[in-house]
């Protein structure tokens, strides 16, 4: 099946048309989905030229935080991607 240019770009596999840039981030505490999952992803997408920051956050499971510090910290580094790091000056 093929996919439109936009449904493309957000493949978790990675392609040479694949130009969106991404944020992952994973807690180290996840119990869902194994971290290496997002190391591997992280490792592929940057062996293949993509724009893409990876960052471990301490202390953190799988989902939202059930701590608003923790929630927090997440929504400063999304923000902070966002306003920096996500194409040419932010958004």
């Amino acid at each position: 099946m093929l996919l439109s240019a936009p449904l493309r770009s957000l493949s978790p596999v990675p392609t040479n048309d694949t130009s969106t840039a991404m944020l992952i981030f994973h807690g180290d505490r996840d119990q869902t989905v194994p971290i290496e999952q997002s190391e591997k992803y992280y490792a592929a997408l940057k062996a293949a030229g993509k724009a893409v920051k990876y960052v471990e956050i301490e202390d953190y499971g799988h989902g939202d935080s059930l701590s608003p510090a923790q929630q927090a910290k997440v929504l400063r580094i999304i923000g902070d991607y966002l306003a920096k790091d996500c194409g040419p000056g932010g958004l």
